[in-house]
């Protein structure tokens, strides 16, 4: 069996085909687009987190050092 395009067809696909085949491509494009907005997004949250813990863990490191160093006082 042969399919023949006409003209007919052609304006059929013209008129309802062209126009989702955009519209999807369109979506396809805008989640690809969100996607690597959220993943850089989270990525750059991943690394303040682990600045804020090295920042912390500074901090804490400091505080122990100063409550030695208090403690030695007191002797």
């Amino acid at each position: 069996m042969t399919v023949e395009f006409g003209a007919v067809q052609l304006v059929y696909f013209g008129l309802f085909g062209a126009p989702v085949v955009v519209a999807v491509l369109g979506v396809v494009a805008w989640l690809g687009y969100a996607y690597g907005e959220a993943k850089g997004k989270l990525s750059k949250a991943a690394a303040l987190e682990r600045s804020h813990k090295r920042r912390i863990s500074s901090l804490e490191s400091e505080v122990n050092d100063l409550e030695a160093m208090m403690e030695g006082d007191d002797e």
